[in-house]
């Protein structure tokens, strides 16, 4: 009977969790000084656990990251992208977003 209600008691606090909205971003890098913005990991940070994006740059730097993003999450979106160097450089914090699909550009030196 305890093993019963061990288990019930495991999926009802399993069930509630914050609702999600699915998010996708798309985005552009451009670089001042004219470096290569071209396949470049661009990845967010402070979303769902399995909701982290990631996307590669095309050609002219343009990607889409599709995550879950938490309703009412007061944590912020962190963007970032991996330079030439390996190096994880923060482009972006985004506390809220104004559309469900918002289109950013971010200039890196």
């Amino acid at each position: 009977m305890i093993r019963y209600l061990g288990i019930l008691f495991l999926l009802l606090f399993c069930s509630f969790r914050l609702p999600t909205m699915e998010m996708s971003v798309g985005g552009r890098l451009r670089s001042k000084s004219h470096k290569r913005v071209a396949n470049l990991i661009v990845f967010v940070k402070g979303v769902e656990k399995n909701g982290m994006g990631i996307a590669t740059t095309d050609s002219i730097g343009d990607f889409v990251l599709d995550f879950d993003k938490s309703y009412n999450d007061p944590k912020p979106v962190l963007f970032y992208y991996v330079n030439g160097h390996n190096d994880t450089v923060l482009l972006r914090r985004v506390y809220k977003f104004r559309s469900d699909n918002p289109q950013f550009i971010f200039w890196i030196k």
